[in-house]
């Protein structure tokens, strides 16, 4: 394909882009510390989304495009209202930062890893924290992270040229 347009005025380096699931807008996020909502349409941010206090490293957007779900170095992980940006709730993970996030096909729960190899289950609706697993070394030097359609499945995939199945 051809170059079509460029998205100017991001704040920092891209670490994350997800397009909401009716394809109108994307959110990109990384260095800046700011998620920034784009048209697609017209290419311009719509939307900052403010309140990490240090480099986004991924996102993930519910399927129901109700919520947005951040993770970051300052050792939070934060859920958003993807209309008009406004923090729902955040989680906190002292001395460790997560690193991927994935949600379920229901827009229920969300998925985070996080540096100390755990894996957490994140209620959307109510905040709990569901279960926290430990990866062990299975899950070391982990840079992608999803769910099969049904949400039955997680896969990692890492430096180690694996795809874990859990």
């Amino acid at each position: 394909g051809s170059f079509i347009q460029d998205f100017t005025g991001a704040p920092g380096y891209i670490l994350s882009i997800v397009f909401s699931p009716d394809g109108l807008y994307a959110y990109s996020a990384g260095g800046g510390n700011t998620i920034k909502k784009w048209d697609m349409q017209t290419g311009l941010s719509v939307l900052d989304i403010t309140g990490h206090g240090w480099t986004v490293n991924a996102m993930a957007i519910t399927p129901d495009n109700r919520y947005l779900v951040s993770v970051s170095n300052d050792q939070t992980i934060r859920q958003w209202h993807t209309v008009n940006g406004t923090e729902l709730r955040s989680w906190t993970i002292s001395g460790y930062y997560s690193t991927l996030v994935t949600v379920t096909s229901d827009s229920m729960f969300a998925f985070v890893f996080t540096e100390d190899y755990r894996l957490r289950q994140l209620n959307l609706m109510n905040g709990a924290v569901n279960r926290t697993i430990q990866m062990c070394c299975a899950a070391q030097g982990a840079y992608s992270m999803v769910l099969s359609l049904d949400s039955r499945y997680l896969f990692i995939g890492g430096i180690d040229h694996k795809i874990r199945k859990w």
